[in-house]
């Protein structure tokens, strides 16, 4: 399947389908997994992320994920932002200031913390640590966003802020996210993948998905006979 640029696709199915495992595999995060085997290709622009030579950290910074729970370190606002770009060797006091404001800014929450910087990130709500944990992946200016259900521990005023963020920010990202909530892959994606039992049964525009679904198993999902 293709992830096209500048659209959100949404991979959906059941529990223990495979969605978690696959999305892991689009920045080798299953890499620190001992007992997980991957073998075939994923292609970012023109390079396969699995040829031997491939630089894991500079992957992970061009691709980069956010997780089911929110999992702020315990620093402040401001050093959970600049936490990659501190490991990656970036010193300039200026740069990482300019990125932390343009980082939070996209992910929609400065307003609400900027008088807050210094204070722990654990401190916050599960939603605000959720947008700080997504301005943290922006941080490392990646091209692809990948997202693991980032709204599943959420209350649903919070989750609808993160829909929102999302919807704007595919303007300058690839967005992948894995949810088991239709309502949520309707309202924001653009491109739906369908597995089942670690296999990708379809792929569609997110309005043929829901309304022509093409193979028998979709139908069934959606008509609610499991998942």
């Amino acid at each position: 399947m293709t992830f096209p640029k500048h659209q959100i696709t949404a991979i959906m199915g059941p529990s223990g389908c495979g969605k978690s495992t696959f999305l892991r595999c689009l920045n080798r995060s299953n890499d620190l997994l001992p007992e997980v085997e991957v073998h075939g290709k994923v292609w970012l622009g023109d390079q396969n992320i699995y040829q031997p030579r491939t630089n894991i950290y500079q992957l992970r910074a061009r691709v980069g994920m956010v997780y089911q729970q929110p999992v702020p370190f315990p620093f402040t606002i401001f050093e959970n932002v600049v936490f990659g770009l501190k490991m990656a060797g970036q010193t300039d006091a200026k740069l990482l200031a300019m990125r932390v404001e343009s980082s939070l800014k996209a992910a929609a929450i400065w307003d609400e913390v900027k008088d807050r910087l210094q204070e722990p990130a654990q401190a916050l709500s599960g939603g605000q640590q959720q947008r700080v944990c997504l301005a943290s992946v922006l941080a490392m200016q990646p091209e692809v966003i990948l997202l693991d259900e980032p709204t599943s521990a959420l209350d649903p005023t919070s989750s609808a802020s993160i829909e929102q963020t999302l919807i704007a920010l595919k303007k300058d990202y690839t967005i992948i996210i894995v949810t088991h909530n239709l309502q949520q892959a309707s309202r924001i994606s653009d491109q739906i993948a369908f597995m089942l039992n670690g296999d990708l049964i379809e792929t569609a525009p997110t309005k043929t998905f829901f309304l022509q679904p093409q193979q028998p198993q979709t139908q069934d999902y959606l008509a609610g006979k499991f998942g």
